[in-house]
């Protein structure tokens, strides 16, 4: 099955894995392909994502620390922070995390991630005044964006996160968490005519949104057969 296995076909194998959820088959290729060549960086950080989408959280940081020894970079360092973060090793992981900025500062994945993991450990105030630090060095960051508009929903400020996911969903149509925050905001706000091209969107995109609306002007939106939004009781 693997025979004449080569890092193109391995790597297409790890990115049909992210639709099937079933990395089996890339994490043999991965392993195969490094026992004839274990120098080779790229293949331990492929093997480490591999891992890490199939939860074998141990197996992924050996990988990402093997392609660190290899060649320090700011994406191994990245990958490993994020493993470390799925274990909750906090600490270990804003190092990896702070160790990949220093190594690209133009990469904004690193910074991002240490206000994710101050927010994960609970330290919501340290992790608010970095996402503000990191918003001003990298504005156009969606997913930043749409932390901000969180933060700003959970202040009761309602027309700042309004702001904050729109911007978002502007940089990065696929943001799919601020498009959904947008699209909740905007109905809670009965602003239902401005809703209706992002729920477009999302069936364009291929989700299955289905809305409801009576006449006594109660709204519910299913997608992908879940409940998503219905409107609140007066």
């Amino acid at each position: 099955m693997f025979f004449g296995i080569t890092k193109e076909k391995a790597n297409a194998k790890l990115q049909r894995a992210f639709a099937t959820r079933n990395f089996a088959d890339a994490i043999e290729a991965y392993r195969k392909l490094i026992a004839k060549n274990p120098k080779d960086h790229e293949l331990f950080n492929n093997l480490g994502v591999a891992y890490l989408e199939s939860d074998a959280l141990t197996e992924s940081i050996e990988a990402f620390q093997k392609a660190n020894l290899l060649l320090p970079a700011c994406v191994h360092f990245n990958n490993l922070g994020r493993a470390l973060l799925e274990r909750k090793q906090y600490q270990s992981a804003r190092e990896a995390f702070a160790k990949g900025r220093e190594l690209d500062a133009t990469d904004p994945m690193p910074w991002y991630n240490i206000t994710v993991s101050l927010r994960n450990e609970g330290r919501t105030e340290e992790a608010q005044r970095e996402l503000v630090e990191f918003l001003k060095a990298h504005p156009a960051h969606a997913n930043g964006l749409n932390d901000m508009g969180c933060h700003y929903l959970d202040c009761g400020e309602t027309d700042e996160a309004l702001k904050c996911f729109k911007k978002a969903v502007a940089i990065d149509p696929a943001a799919l968490s601020a498009r959904l925050n947008l699209i909740r905001l905007l109905c809670d706000s009965k602003q239902y005519p401005e809703a209706t091209p992002h729920l477009e969107i999302l069936a364009k995109q291929g989700l299955n949104v289905r809305v409801h609306a009576d006449k006594k002007n109660m709204v519910s939106i299913d997608i992908n057969g879940s409940p998503f939004y219905r409107t609140k009781n007066s």
